[in-house]
């Protein structure tokens, strides 16, 4: 992804974009033992100026939690919260990791109590 930082260059956001298009894709550039310093030298011309500012092992780790399930159920309104209620549980699947975090009657009921209560 590029973006064009405030005062940045079009022209060297357009040069840079090109060279991008031209390259093979990440998986065949990494196959062929490419690293992302090189394609990184690869895509900035020698006159671009180009700071890492962190290098890291990548891998796939998912920030969603109950709680923060939780808190996501306490910014419906208390008409949203009575309707799940009825409905008798809520469940919110993180899209990025597919956990299911499930809510019953009685965690429903307590966040409508806390709604209740800071009104």
């Amino acid at each position: 992804m590029l973006q064009l930082m405030p005062g940045g260059d079009l022209e060297k956001l357009r040069q840079m974009a090109e060279r991008l298009d031209d390259l093979p894709s990440l998986d065949a550039l990494l196959s062929n033992g490419e690293t992302p310093q090189s394609i990184l030298a690869t895509l900035f011309s020698a006159h671009d100026d180009y700071d890492v500012l962190e290098v890291r092992a990548l891998q796939f780790r998912c920030e969603c939690s109950r709680e923060r399930s939780r808190q996501a159920l306490k910014v419906l309104s208390a008409q949203e919260l009575e309707e799940l209620l009825a409905e008798g549980e809520a469940v919110i699947e993180c899209h990025f990791c597919r956990e299911r975090y499930r809510f019953d009657r009685s965690e429903i009921q307590a966040l409508l109590d806390e709604k209740a209560k800071s009104n």
